[in-house]
């Protein structure tokens, strides 16, 4: 919490707006089905983003809470945190506990049966002693065998994964989360499959992204009805650079 904010491998808002994207294009399209005329859209990823953000912005609108960086802990869960199995290998394990349940079958397996009965707000108020218990627990120990050993007792855990670890993963493997596709210059890459799979369409990416304008000539001449000479007109110009 007493660093500067830091965010994920990309901008989060490039993941959700296409799907928003697909659902108002639908509507669109449902539109002038129905009404035989289109529309035109607009539609702001930022303004997009802020549906994701829904409980914040009424916790400041109602009750006047302003959130702020938690680092990993969580409002609502505890324990809920990062903790290092070695240093020296940077391996650590993720473990959060939603439910008093989850709390208590993580409390016998450190061996403290006399905090089992803790509910979440006393949890919260001894938040720092019930860390040092876990990061003791842990550390030294191989994350994958404990993150079965927890999930085992109920308890949400899973290993801190890099990305050689996570391509390795036994169930993204089984899921194919990681597809290869055809890519003009590197002959493949790869692609993150959708987390939902469809009975009658695998919905699996079929290429990489595009080269850099290389679908211009596409466009210009199957969408927009440029000629030739237009095209070249833009050519010469500088445009399609």
């Amino acid at each position: 919490p007493d660093r500067l904010p830091a965010g994920p491998f990309l901008a989060y808002t490039d993941a959700t707006s296409p799907r928003l994207t697909a659902a108002l294009i639908l509507a669109a399209l449902d539109w002038r089905d129905r009404h035989g005329k289109g529309v035109s859209l607009d539609f702001s990823q930022a303004e997009g983003g802020i549906h994701f953000l829904s409980e914040a912005v009424l916790d400041q609108a109602v009750n006047g809470y302003s959130q702020s960086r938690l680092g990993n802990s969580d409002r609502w869960s505890a324990p809920h945190g990062a903790y290092c199995c070695d240093a020296t290998t940077d391996a650590w394990i993720a473990i959060a506990c939603e439910t008093d349940e989850q709390w208590a079958g993580l409390a016998r397996l450190l061996g403290r049966d006399d905090l089992a009965g803790l509910a979440v707000s006393d949890r919260f108020v001894r938040t720092d002693e019930l860390d040092e218990l876990i990061a003791a627990f842990v550390v030294g120990r191989n994350p994958e065998e404990l993150q079965t050993q927890l999930q085992a007792a109920g308890v949400p855990a899973h290993s801190v994964q890099n990305s050689p670890e996570a391509i390795a993963d036994p169930q993204l493997l089984h899921r194919d989360h990681f597809h290869e596709v055809p890519h003009e210059v590197y002959g493949h890459t790869w692609a993150e499959q959708y987390g939902f799979r469809l009975s009658r369409s695998n919905g699996s990416p079929r290429r990489a992204g595009p080269m850099w304008g290389e679908h211009n000539f596409d466009i210009l001449t199957d969408m927009l009805w440029y000629s030739g000479d237009q095209i070249a007109d833009l050519v010469v110009a500088g445009v399609l650079e």
